[in-house]
C-alpha cells in the first residue's frame, strides 16, 4: 500500500519546524534530546501554540504524531503515539530502515 501525498502549508517557517505534543512527557524528554543535538538548524513548537498557524494539519495529526514542516511547505510525521519513531527520507519521502518502538513506561 503506498503512503499518502504529504500535506503542504501555504505559509512555511524559515526553518525546519518540529511540532510536537506539549502535554506529552514522552515528546519532551526527545524534544530536549533532539535540540541539544541539532543546535539552532530547527525551531521546535508544541502544537498547542503552533496548530494554528497550520490550518492545513488536522489537531488529530498533530495529537497523533510529531509533525516537521519544512520551508517549502511539505510536511512529514515523524514518532507517533504508539511509541513508534521513524527516519524518513525527505526528498524520496519513504522510512529509512524500520521503526524504532519505545516502550510507554520507559519515561
Amino acid at each position: 500500500m503506498e503512503r499518502p501525498q504529504s500535506p503542504r502549508v501555504a505559509a512555511p517557517p524559515e526553518r525546519p519546524l518540529v511540532v510536537f505534543d506539549g502535554d506529552c512527557t514522552f515528546c519532551r524528554f526527545w524534544i530536549a534530546r533532539w535540540r541539544s543535538i541539532s543546535g539552532d538548524r530547527l525551531d521546535y513548537a508544541p502544537y498547542q501554540e503552533a496548530a494554528p498557524r497550520f490550518p492545513e494539519i488536522a489537531v488529530e495529526e498533530f495529537r497523533r504524531a510529531v509533525q516537521v514542516v519544512f520551508p517549502d511547505g511539505r510536511v512529514l510525521a515523524s514518532g507517533s503515539a504508539d511509541g513508534t519513531v521513524l527516519l524518513w527520507d525527505v526528498s524520496s519521502q519513504k522510512p529509512i530502515g524500520s521503526a524504532l518502538t519505545i516502550e510507554p513506561d520507559a519515561f
